[in-house]
């Protein structure tokens, strides 16, 4: 059986990919010529690589399929933003902050955690009808 990387087909994700290495310049050439894939690939790119360097070095255990995601999302929201008010001059400026929204949104951590609930956390929280129950009843 063989195993492939993920990421074999994002060769453009490589920390050290020679032919992406300048990455705001070929954003910047990709928005003059209306690119729109590379210009997708710059930017996810960037967040990726934000990210993964944010996760680092909080120390948080994550996989590369994590990260992607994430970037992905920041991306989103990133492209959106610059098609309403106009192409950045330096990329890495413009991913910061959507990447640390994208990274810290409360609503998502919120969001994330309750998917990793167990039937027993739920039921120490809420009772059969879906109510918010305290701690101090549930001990009783």
């Amino acid at each position: 059986m063989i195993v492939t990387d993920y990421f074999t087909e994002f060769d453009f994700l490589e920390k050290n990919s020679s032919e992406w290495k300048d990455t705001n310049k070929i954003f910047s050439e990709a928005v003059k010529n209306g690119d729109n894939d590379t210009q997708f690939k710059c930017v996810l790119r960037i967040c990726y690589g934000i990210v993964k360097q944010k996760l680092l070095k909080s120390k948080v255990v994550f996989s590369d399929q994590e990260a992607y995601e994430l970037a992905l999302d920041a991306t989103m929201v990133i492209i959106e933003r610059y098609r309403r008010r106009g192409a950045p001059d330096k990329l890495t400026s413009y991913c910061y902050l959507p990447v640390i929204g994208v990274l810290y949104d409360r609503k998502k951590i919120f969001a994330d955690k309750i998917n990793y609930w167990t039937d027993e956390d739920f039921n120490k929280y809420y009772n059969e009808t879906e109510e918010i129950i305290y701690e101090e009843e549930f001990e009783k």
